[in-house]
């Protein structure tokens, strides 16, 4: 049903998996009701898992945990967009392509406060630090209810998705290497938005 709170990631410990479950036990029971954890991905590296699935049982929301392994990439859209609430908490990202993916669905996002998330989401999520759980169950409880702030997250979070389009990521990239090569840019203007 719609209305999860929703993770999309390995299971790597630096994910922070158990971060999130904790913050998460910490919301009233009614809002965990209203909004179970959807946890898509796969691969027991380091444990990730299996550590997972402990705290969540240890913490009493194993009921409220429901881990899908991995999906066809083909259901993920529609899993973005049936959230309410998309959450990384990893501690170290490239670049973090599954919140841009959230934002782009229209789903507000809480990340974890580390530089990349900061350039990715351009203030567009609520960003917290999930060390400190508090504050990250609080976090959680304001994406999830404040409805004036779903509604800056969700527009704001689009516009910025637009910032990343594969046609400007090539664009940049061929100019790149004319450049190299000692060429000028191309002078091909990209599309717009959906074009």
């Amino acid at each position: 049903d719609p209305g999860y709170l929703f993770w999309c990631s390995n299971f790597y410990p630096y994910k922070q998996a158990d971060l999130l479950l904790e913050a998460y036990a910490r919301l009233d029971r009614e809002l965990q009701a209203e909004m179970p954890i959807v946890m898509v991905g796969g691969g027991d590296w380091g444990g990730g898992l299996e550590s997972a699935m402990a705290s969540a049982g240890a913490l009493g929301i194993e009921d409220r945990v429901r881990h899908l392994g991995w999906i066809p990439d083909d259901m993920l859209g529609a899993l973005y967009r049936q959230a309410r609430v998309f959450c990384l908490p990893s501690r170290e990202e490239t670049f973090g392509r599954c919140v841009l993916e959230a934002m782009a669905c229209g789903t507000p996002c809480i990340v974890n406060q580390i530089p990349v998330m900061d350039e990715v989401t351009n203030g567009f999520a609520v960003v917290v630090d999930f060390q400190d759980v508090e504050a990250a169950t609080e976090g959680l409880r304001r994406v999830a209810c404040d409805e004036e702030l779903r509604r800056e997250l969700i527009a704001g979070g689009l516009e910025q998705a637009r910032e990343f389009s594969f046609e400007k990521l090539a664009a940049e990239r061929i100019d790149a290497i004319r450049g190299l090569l000692g060429e000028e840019p191309a002078a091909v203007p990209l599309p717009a938005h959906g074009e």
